[in-house]
Formats: C-alpha cells, structure tokens, sequence
C-alpha cells in the first residue's frame, strides 16, 4: 500500500479513495509512473540525482514534497504541466532543470521551503506566468534572492527581468545552444542532439543500407555555431554482386573471380576483379 502526503494530494479529488495498492508499477527508484504521468515518490529514497523518466508529461501534486534527499531534479522534456506542490518543500534541493515544454504551472513551486536552491535552469524562451500564484516562487527574503541564479535561454534575458516575481532573482543567460539533426540517406532522423555554442556534436552509430557501405557524413560538427543537419554518405557496395557470383554452384568460378579472373563460368555472367557485375 502507499501512503503519506505525496500519493494523497495526487488523488486528492478522488472521495472514496482511502489507501491505493500500485506494487507492482513501482519502479526501482520506489517512484510510480502510469500513462505519462509521475504519480509518487518516495521521500528520501533517491540521494544526489533524480532524472524524471521520458515521456512523462505531468507531476502529480506533491510528488517530491517532503524530499530531503535530492539535491538535483532533471525534469525531461516533453513534460506538460507541474501540478500543486509538486516541487516544494525539497529541504536540500540544489538545482532544478525545467524544460522547453513544461506549459502549466500550479502553485506551490520552489518556494523558500526549498532553502537551499541555488539554481534554476529555465530553458523556456517567455516565462511561466506566476502571478496570480501566492505560493509559486514565493517567501524569499531579498539575501536567498540575491544568491539565487535563474538560468534562462540566450536572448531572453529582459523577458525574465520584466516577469513578476522572476525578476526579484538572478537571471543569467545561458550561452547559446543549437541542434544538430543526423538524418540517413532518405531523410530519416538517426539522431538530435542540442550541443552548446562551440561544442561538438556526438554521431551516432554507423548506419546501414542494403547494398551499400557507409564511409561518413557530409558536413563536420565540430565547433557547432548554428543549428545543423549532417546527412550520411553511402557508396554502393561491391559486396552485393559479388555475393551474387560467390552463390554459384561451380566451385572454379569461384576460386577464379577470388584470383580475379573476369568471365565466370558457366553462365557467362561477367565480374570486374573487384566483384562489380557488369551487364
């Protein structure tokens, strides 16, 4: 059974809901997850990290309240909404990661009972709008204010400066980052990967293609200064023709095409030495 403050406020409008039997969703970080959603965690089971699993679009309420352990929370992106108090009350939370994506923010979020936070890394271009949330943000004094660093994207500085609540932190821009996109011959997406600005990108593993050898990409990612898209190269292979000779069933023809000899009995089928069929 689960209990406590975290699974109760999840399910705080479900009337005949007493105790919830989940055991066998719990995950090895003693954390439950169903249909996108982070529905518990238990307090001060995970120390250092928690990285919230992909795909997960919604923190139920009060998910990490009461957690005195973590000391970085990873929210991943794709993550829609951060119900109430779902973030709060962390006693020894350091730094926290909000994605792009996160779009509706509920009160109770990363008030001054999270005292030891220092800082938040905001990758959202506007500002959440918190205003008209009493608890989100909330309670500092201007010190924990002073040392407090809002990260937030490259350019958008004045946007966080001029947001309530927000602008009585420290906002820092963040250096620029851009995408790079590895897309396969037929403009198939192998990989995105977001690098900073002057960093290199990581390929992926080498692609395959029928009847072709992969030999490398066409644009260098190194020192990235701008999104990019990098294609894979290809050059057919002579393996497939030569496959197709070896698969005879005279075993002199295939000793000759070995010592390259061109014209393959008893077919007439003619090879280059290489193995390249020549019609």
């Amino acid at each position: 059974m689960l209990r406590g403050k975290g699974i109760y406020l999840a399910f705080a409008n479900s009337k005949n809901i007493t105790t919830l039997n989940l055991p066998e969703i719990m995950d090895g970080q003693h954390s439950v997850y169903y249909d996108g959603c982070l529905l518990y965690h238990e307090p001060d089971y995970v120390v250092g990290t928690y990285h919230v699993k992909e795909g997960t679009r919604l923190i139920a309420s009060g998910v990490f309240s009461g957690d005195n352990k973590i000391y970085e929370l990873v929210l991943p992106e794709g993550l829609r909404c951060i119900c109430a108090n779902a973030i709060d009350y962390m006693g020894w939370l350091h730094t926290i990661t909000i994605p792009e994506s996160v779009l509706f923010l509920q009160d109770g979020f990363l008030s001054s009972y999270c005292g030891y936070l220092k800082d938040v890394y905001c990758y959202r271009k506007e500002p959440l709008d918190v205003s008209g949330l009493p608890g989100a943000l909330a309670y500092w004094s201007a010190e924990q204010k002073a040392v407090i660093n809002i990260h937030v994207p490259y350019g958008s500085r004045a946007a966080y400066q001029a947001a309530d609540k927000w602008k009585e932190f420290v906002i820092v821009e963040m250096e620029p980052v851009y995408t790079v996109t590895f897309e396969d011959y037929n403009g198939n997406t192998l990989k995105t990967e977001t690098v900073m600005k002057g960093a290199n990108a990581t390929a992926p593993d080498d692609p395959e293609r029928e009847g072709y050898n992969f030999t490398g990409w066409d644009t260098d990612f190194d020192y990235v200064t701008s999104d990019l898209t990098v294609r894979a190269l290809y050059k057919e292979s002579p393996a497939t023709s030569l496959d197709a000779a070896e698969g005879t069933d005279n075993p002199a023809a295939r000793k000759l095409l070995r010592n390259g000899i061109l014209y393959i009995e008893p077919n007439g089928t003619t090879y280059t030495a290489q193995g390249q069929r020549i019609d």
